[in-house]
């Protein structure tokens, strides 16, 4: 049952959302290569300035972004299963779970089960945050978890719709920070240390 009310951590309305996705944007699968970050104010193209969106902004995209793949999903294979938060605040689902480190479960064409996890940008590059429980289920099922990426305008509608297959399945002798796929960096460190008493 959709509910009509407007998301507890979004600034759009449901109705907004809905009226985002209505766009003829068609999957495709992609190959990418690893693209260290280029810090001189330009995007990694070296085309127009990165984009920097709020907070709040950033929510609205990812809710615009799980729910317009999961209408694709939907056109595509007739039965999926949302269980991100997102989906309690767009179609008031009750059996959600940030915890499984991913945004939705379906089966294939050939019958197998994949794993979905949507990232969204409006940026021209394909730069993704992923957390520490989304890296671990993503190594623990490489054969069958997928990076869904889409990228939004200026007015936060899609206009590109990329698909990353087995996103963590990597070549022999590579591991998540040295493989042909991607290029990983961060922007701070959790530092753990023991304190011990010192003798004066």
């Amino acid at each position: 049952e959709k509910s009509s009310q407007q998301p507890e951590k979004t600034g759009l309305t449901i109705e907004q959302m809905k009226s985002k996705i209505a766009v003829n944007v068609e999957p495709k699968d992609i190959l990418i290569t690893p693209n260290k970050a280029v810090h001189s104010g330009k995007n990694s193209n070296g085309k127009g300035k990165v984009v920097i969106v709020s907070p709040q902004t950033q929510l609205d995209n990812g809710c615009i972004a799980e729910y317009f793949v999961y209408s694709k999903l939907i056109e595509r294979y007739g039965k999926v299963k949302w269980i991100s938060g997102n989906a309690q605040k767009v179609l008031n689902l009750t059996d959600v779970d940030d915890s499984k480190g991913f945004d939705m479960i379906y089966i294939d064409e050939d019958n197998n089960e994949r794993f979905v996890e949507v990232k969204s940008s409006q940026d021209k590059s394909v730069k993704i945050k992923i957390s520490k429980n989304e890296v671990e289920t993503g190594l623990e099922n490489s054969n069958k978890y997928d990076i869904h990426f889409v990228n939004l305008n200026e007015n936060q509608e899609p206009v590109k719709y990329s698909r990353i297959k087995n996103f963590f399945e990597f070549q022999e002798g590579e591991d998540f920070f040295n493989n042909s796929k991607f290029h990983v960096e961060t922007d701070n460190y959790d530092i753990r240390a023991k304190i011990s008493d010192m003798d004066d």
